[in-house]
Order: structure tokens, then sequence, then C-alpha cells
């Protein structure tokens, strides 16, 4: 893998490409299964110059994701209540949301 080109981290959304990991347009894994491709994912997140990515086999795979979900979640809720507190100074609505979505893009948390 290589992560020289710029762009967002996403997985495959249609059929012929469900178990690949794109940065931008860009194929820069494929995987087994889509969990094993969020998984390679998550791991690009993390670590952007990751070269090689071991993913756990089934069963054990689903509870990897299962759980990193679940955290996700927790950390994105807390980012959000927290940049509802900041952002109250701001009274234009739009540019609230609008800078909360930006923040939140910035840290991969949507």
């Amino acid at each position: 893998m290589t992560r020289a080109e710029a762009g967002k981290v996403t997985v495959g959304t249609d059929l012929f490409n469900f178990t690949n990991v794109l940065v931008g347009d860009i194929v820069v894994a494929t995987a087994q299964d889509p969990a094993g491709a969020q998984f390679v994912r998550g791991v690009l997140l993390h670590d952007p110059e990751t070269d090689e990515v071991d993913v756990p086999t089934q069963p054990m795979l689903d509870h990897v994701i299962l759980a990193w979900t679940a955290e996700c979640t927790e950390w994105q809720e807390a980012v959000r209540g927290r940049s509802r507190i900041r952002a109250d100074g701001i009274p234009d609505q739009r540019l609230r949301s609008q800078i909360r979505d930006r923040s939140l893009t910035l840290l991969h948390a949507q």
C-alpha cells in the first residue's frame, strides 16, 4: 500500500469495489471482505504511512469492527458535544454548522 496519494480514505460502495480501500480515487488496498476493508481503512486513518496490515480472520474480525465502531461512535458524540458548547458564541446557525462539519471531517469523525 502507498499513501503518497492525497485524499479521503474510503471503502468502495458498489458491487465491484466494496472490498477496496481508496485514498481519493486511488485503490490502495483490497481485502477479502467488506469488514476487512473497513479494518484496513481504520488502520490507515490511524497511521497513513502503514505499508502492510494483518487483518484478523472471521469471526474475530466482526468483533474487532463492532468494538471499533462503538468506540468511534462514543468519541464522535463527545466531539459533537464539545463543539456545540464551543460554537454557542457564533450567532449564525449556518456558519456554526459549517464549522462543526468541517472540524468533524478533519478529525475523520464523519
